[in-house]
């Protein structure tokens, strides 16, 4: 669950800052528009809880009321149509005679029908207005005033009936508007009285429009932005404070934004910047235009322009951070030279050099044959006499066109020849690496390789004398070591014999004794010493005889073990022989090899820890048949010790013990018969091991 949660950490940092960054612009904008419009001069009546209170209903219903009383003076009820509904209600009357209305349950007094609550009368002259059964004073001091009024209605001392019929003194514009001679209520046709009631709870009906419903929906959107906008500000804030604490994780999610934009090609990059570079040119004029023009757009404008112009500088900017110049490398072109190059490795050297020639001169036809296009029409096409300077000139480049088209095909020629040159050159540098020296490169005077294949000679020469000069070393080192080692038997042997004859005799003093016996044990060392010194130098020179033949492998190890049995008792250590039953037939020579795991054995027996287990397996693993003489060091193991070179110990500290040769002997003896030899170190565990491949015999048995 931790795991989880800290992987998703960077992405949850990353998406409360664009969320929180995000409302806060948001709300921004909707705060400047709304202001900009005159929005929240209004937003008091979203607020309400009785639409009935508000200037909008107050607005309904005297827009209403003049619009039934400009009907009624008109006299054309009979071609209107106004609304039907069941939540506001109409009668006009002239002289007490309906004129048109939309029901029969509405009168200027007594009871409202079942669920209206609103009443308003005209009489001609005055507006009453009666709520809930009770009378609302509307008038106040009895004078209208546009800034503080919503009832624009007739009644007050300086708002008569005309007035208001004609548009006087309306909050929409406090100017008198231009009216033709006024014709009050009271003509001569008679008095118009108009009665108005609206529902309590306006409710929906599909017969129509119903300016009542459609206002009670507009005041419940109006409550629904005014609370997603006091909640869009906490919300980023609170986005805004998780980024801060998380800002760390925030950048990781920048990184791996980077890593998916890196990705992009820096031609698609180019593409998407347009559209990046208009919205920001529109987000600037939106607010330019409105800040110095007062120019309005759409909502939806202010919405998408400038979060569209923020985000995709944010992506580019964190490109820019995070991927440097890589942005710019990282194109189609270099895509496609990348992908030009990768084809022609599969190419020698010689030849790329040579296609490249041959697209330097198909690269320059093009402007060629166009410049001799170009000078044919205009020489034949009848501008001759007219131009004659500028065909001149045309027929220059002609010629022009020409001496490149030789220059290009002289230059084509000589590529192709130093591409060849090249290759020759190359051949010889593989057969160096490969070992050999004797092969000489000759390369034509007038090759521009020759002074390079020249030096190529002298460097030949110099490895090659310096390698017969290691070999002759190297031989005379063997040889003397031979030498020597042959020569030491002789006065070994006769110290030996002598030894053992002093230790033979009888009434010596114990401590001439003691001076015998260790005669005789260094006299033995220093024997196994020089032969195993002279073996060595045999292999090394190649002189060393082997006779292969074929063997079991497991029964030669049960043998060396049998052999070695008094050793492995009289040791305090545990051996583990992991040998198969069948048969591990291969190719060696029984005495060497008898020999490799005699001196593995011997090592493990000497510098293992006490107590502690020796394991000796064989396994068969891919037609290999692989020897595993695993022990625990009692000393600590020296790093970076190539324990199978000639003289070397795991402590360098110890006089006493073996020659240092044991290790040095196995694998030289074990390479001599086919096999390979390797030692492994892990910490104080150290692992000889020893593979052969299977003879052909025991291969086909083991498939078959």
């Amino acid at each position: 669950m931790d795991t989880k949660w800290k992987k998703s950490r960077p992405a949850v940092s990353f998406f409360c800052f664009v969320l929180g960054v995000s409302l806060l612009v948001l709300s921004g904008l909707l705060a400047g528009y709304g202001a900009a419009h005159d929005y929240w001069g209004s937003a008091l009546d979203a607020l309400k809880r009785d639409y009935q209170d508000t200037a909008a209903f107050q607005t309904q219903i005297t827009d209403q009321l003049q619009s039934l009383r400009q009907t009624a003076q008109r006299g054309d009820w009979d071609e209107t149509h106004f609304f039907d509904g069941k939540n506001l209600l109409y009668q006009v009357c002239r002289d007490g005679k309906v004129l048109f209305s939309n029901t029969h349950e509405l009168s200027p007094s007594g009871a409202l029908p079942e669920g209206f609550n609103f009443r308003l009368y005209f009489d001609g002259e005055k507006v009453t207005v009666e709520k809930d059964g009770e009378a609302l004073d509307i008038y106040g001091d009895g004078y209208y005033r546009p800034e503080e009024n919503d009832w624009f209605v007739p009644g007050y001392h300086n708002l008569t009936a005309e007035d208001t019929l004609y548009g006087y003194g309306n909050h929409a514009s406090t100017q008198a508007a231009a009216t033709p001679t006024p014709s009050t209520d009271r003509s001569a046709a008679g008095r118009v009285t108009v009665c108005i009631a609206a529902a309590r709870e306006p409710v929906y009906w599909d017969a129509g429009y119903d300016p009542l419903y459609q206002l009670v929906e507009g005041l419940y959107r109006a409550r629904t932005a005014l609370s997603l906008l006091a909640i869009f500000p906490i919300a980023g804030l609170i986005c805004l404070a998780v980024y801060v604490v998380r800002r760390r994780d925030k950048a990781l999610a920048d990184q791996a934004i980077a890593s998916v934009t890196g990705r992009i090609w820096l031609e698609i990059k180019l593409l998407l910047l347009i559209p990046l570079g208009l919205s920001i040119f529109g987000a600037f004029f939106l607010c330019f235009s409105f800040v110095f023009f007062g120019l309005e757009r759409p909502l939806s404008t202010y919405l998408l322009l400038p979060p569209a112009a923020l985000w995709g500088s944010y992506l580019v900017v964190n490109d820019l951070r995070y991927n440097g110049r890589r942005c710019f490398t990282h194109n189609f072109c270099s895509a496609c030279v990348q992908l030009f190059r990768t084809g022609e490795l599969r190419y020698p050297v010689q030849r790329r050099l040579a296609r490249r020639a041959v697209w330097q001169f198909v690269s320059a036809l093009p402007f060629i044959i166009a410049a001799a296009l170009f000078a044919a029409l205009t020489l034949f096409g009848g501008y001759f006499y007219y131009y004659s300077g500028l065909t001149v000139l045309l027929f220059l480049c002609c010629l022009g066109g020409v001496a490149l088209i030789a220059v290009q095909v002289l230059l084509l020629r000589r590529s192709k020849q130093s591409a060849a040159d090249l290759g020759v050159l190359l051949d010889r540098i593989d057969a160096v690496h490969a070992g050999a020296l004797d092969q000489a490169s000759s390369l034509p005077e007038d090759s521009d390789l020759r002074q390079a294949a020249e030096a190529l000679g002298d460097i030949e020469s110099g490895i090659r004398s310096a390698l017969e000069e290691q070999t002759r070393s190297e031989r005379m080192k063997v040889e003397l070591i031979a030498n020597v080692s042959h020569d030491l038997k002789t006065p070994l042997t006769s110290i030996i014999s002598y030894a053992e004859l002093l230790s033979q005799e009888s009434g010596l003093p114990r401590h001439v004794q003691d001076y015998i016996r260790i005669l005789n044990e260094k006299a033995e060392r220093l024997k196994i010493m020089v032969q195993e010194v002279f073996e060595v130098s045999k292999a090394a020179s190649g002189n060393l005889p082997v006779h292969l033949e074929t063997l079991d492998l497991a029964k030669l190890l049960r043998q060396t073990m049998a052999d070695m049995a008094e050793a492995i008792e009289a040791s305090r250590l545990t051996f583990r022989p992991q040998l198969p039953d069948q048969p591990v037939l291969i190719q060696a020579d029984g005495d060497r090899l008898y020999r490799v795991f005699q001196n593995l054995i011997q090592n493990a027996l000497q510098y293992s820890l006490d107590g502690s287990r020796v394991y000796l397996s064989l396994s068969v693993q891919e037609n290999s048949a692989v020897v595993r003489v695993q022990n625990t060091s009692k000393d600590e193991l020296p790093d970076g010790i190539d324990f199978t070179a000639r003289f070397v110990r795991g402590d360098e500290s110890r006089t006493d013990g073996g020659s240092g040769l044991g290790l040095s002997i196995a694998r030289t003896f074990t390479e001599a018969c086919g096999g390979a030899f390797r030692v492994e170190v892990v910490a104080d565990l150290f692992a000889a091991v020893v593979t052969f491949p299977l003879s052909k015999v025991s291969a086909q048995e083991k498939q078959s």
